[in-house]
């Protein structure tokens, strides 16, 4: 699922209830290019995601920052959520997948994810 429809309930829900009724499925989202979408709004979408899994107990599977724009970088919202989601019982794995777009970060950048 696009990553900013795990924000919209009316959306997400029945996608997630089709997902359910699978045994061993992963909740997952494609990222897309964030560049340009608020820092904030990314966080609520992921926020949402890590709270879905949370509550059926599935892990994550992210395309993310699969872009060569610099700019890009989906990781520094999704460290920051993925640390509330910790901090808030989430314990199950998180794949990312593709991460083009780290190479081209800075080296501080690099470093905070």
């Amino acid at each position: 699922l696009y990553l900013p429809l795990w924000g919209k309930p009316a959306l997400a829900e029945p996608h997630l209830e089709e997902a359910m009724s699978h045994e061993g499925v992963l909740l997952g989202a494609y990222c897309g290019n964030v560049n340009g979408t608020p820092f904030a709004e990314t966080e609520a979408h992921l926020d949402a995601l890590f709270a879905y899994a949370h509550a059926h107990g599935v892990q994550v599977d992210l395309h993310i920052d699969e872009t060569n724009d610099p700019q890009c970088c989906c990781l520094q919202p999704l460290v920051h959520c993925l640390r509330k989601a910790r901090a808030n019982g989430y314990t199950k794995p998180v794949l990312l997948g593709h991460l083009t777009a780290l190479s081209l970060q800075t080296p501080a950048v690099q470093r905070e994810v």
